[in-house]
């Protein structure tokens, strides 16, 4: 499980070697969103990617549920 949320991190660049990009997470106005946002990033609900055309990152929903959801 460790293994399929690092790789999530990573690949949506929040863990990068061995520091977590979380300056938007202590923004009084949208931190709770960004830190929601990047807590469904990290359970497989959502997927970080950078966008080129708007220079930030984007969120969209997955289109599977992650594994962790259809143990039983």
């Amino acid at each position: 499980m460790v293994q399929a949320v690092a790789a999530r991190l990573y690949k949506a660049r929040i863990w990068e070697e061995d520091e977590v990009h979380s300056e938007k997470w202590f923004d009084p106005e949208t931190g709770g969103v960004a830190f929601i946002a990047d807590l469904m990033v990290t359970e497989g609900s959502l997927i970080r990617q950078w966008s080129e055309e708007k220079q930030q990152f984007a969120y969209r929903a997955t289109d599977i549920l992650p594994v962790s959801q259809l143990a039983v």
